[in-house]
């Protein structure tokens, strides 16, 4: 969670902090100007469309290869 919940985008609380919750969400209302939807979004477009994954996938997928091809050659 932490590496989408930012401070600009929200708040992180543990699970089951019941009292914390309720003091989030009421901060998150009264300090609502605090949350701009323009950066919120191009945050999550740029780590969350389908362009992004695909291009996460396709370095994921080229490390394997390469360690693949790196340790074939060794070996």
């Amino acid at each position: 969670p932490d590496d989408f919940v930012k401070d600009f985008n929200g708040i992180l609380i543990e699970p089951e902090q019941i009292k914390e919750l309720e003091a989030s969400m009421k901060q998150m209302i009264t300090g609502k100007d605090k949350y701009n939807s323009h950066k919120i979004r191009n945050f999550v477009k740029d780590c969350f469309s389908q362009k992004a994954i695909a291009k996460q996938l396709e370095e994921i997928y080229f490390e394997v290869l390469f360690l693949y091809l790196l340790l074939k050659h060794y070996n």
